[in-house]
């Protein structure tokens, strides 16, 4: 009798495995490709044309009136904006606005932030996003450069021969 325990056991927990290795297959087993962000959120934001001028380099800021940090990530960033005259930076303000709030939680879900780095100051250049000071202070100017050289424009708003070659 204790065989044949044994052999329902083994078909028991074949049966799991072979259920478990089917749902696997049905929920991955097919390939989706992860949108960028401008496929993903292009009909509410990228489609707009400041967006798409060749000669500059656009960021999206979302911040909070009453934000604590708010106040020295805007005065920072007004810096970078004097500094960088081909540099736009479009200012949304999500605690009194639920379209930004919605906006920036979209633009998260694309660019897969995690939800502890979903917080304001947020700054969103392309494909890349900084969240808090410290992140900002240290990725902005360096990301604005490396867009800079990847559209090939110099910092006077020209065309760059320098920044094109990399």
């Amino acid at each position: 009798m204790p065989e044949s325990l044994d052999n329902i056991q083994r078909i028991a927990i074949f049966g799991i495995l072979l259920v478990g290795a089917v749902m696997f297959i049905i929920t991955f087993g097919h390939y989706t490709p992860i949108p960028t962000i401008r496929e993903s959120v292009a009909p509410v934001y990228y489609n707009m044309t400041y967006m798409e001028d060749p000669l500059t380099v656009s960021a999206i800021y979302f911040y909070g009136d009453g934000c604590r940090y708010c106040p020295d990530a805007s005065s920072y960033l007004a810096g970078i904006e004097a500094k960088y005259p081909n540099f736009t930076l479009e200012k949304l303000e999500i605690y009194n606005n639920n379209g930004n709030l919605k906006l920036m939680s979209q633009m998260c879900n694309a660019l897969n932030v995690s939800l502890e780095k979903r917080g304001v100051p947020l700054v969103i250049i392309g494909d890349v996003s900084m969240s808090g000071m410290r992140e900002i202070r240290e990725g902005m100017e360096p990301l604005i450069k490396n867009e800079m050289r990847t559209k090939g424009i110099g910092i006077d708003n020209t065309t760059c021969s320098k920044c094109m070659e990399g």
